[in-house]
């Protein structure tokens, strides 16, 4: 049974349908094209379980998206993961003021996103 929803953000369609393919059967996914849509998405009552986003967007860097879901008081317990094709994405990560839960440079492992999805997911339950 799909109970969990996750908000996926890449402006890369063909990332989108990887996700999509990989994670549909287990979750619920919505698929949002860039950080606009998905604060829109969000803002219709959409609440996700889990966000996975690229790091490096246009209009708004990853950086940026993360900073105003943790400061807004209604998203900021949803936890985060960052997929990203940036070069040196430990140290990009480093510079965001606010808790990325895991991160992954492209390309990932899906065996090792869906792992680290699934201990994330179950110690926010525990929380």
């Amino acid at each position: 049974m799909k109970h969990k929803k996750i908000l996926v953000i890449d402006t890369e369609v063909t990332m989108l349908n990887l996700l999509g393919l990989m994670l549909g059967d287990r979750y619920n996914v919505s698929m949002q094209s860039g950080p606009i849509e998905a604060i829109q998405w969000l803002q219709k009552g959409n609440m996700p379980d889990m966000i996975i986003s690229e790091f490096n967007m246009p209009y708004m860097s990853g950086p940026d998206l993360i900073t105003n879901l943790k400061i807004s008081g209604l998203y900021r317990h949803i936890p985060i993961i960052i997929l990203s094709g940036i070069k040196d994405l430990s140290a990009q990560i480093s510079t965001i003021p606010f808790k990325v839960d895991a991160y992954f440079s492209k390309p990932f492992n899906p065996f090792e996103l869906e792992k680290a999805m699934c201990s994330i997911l179950d110690n926010h339950a525990i929380n």
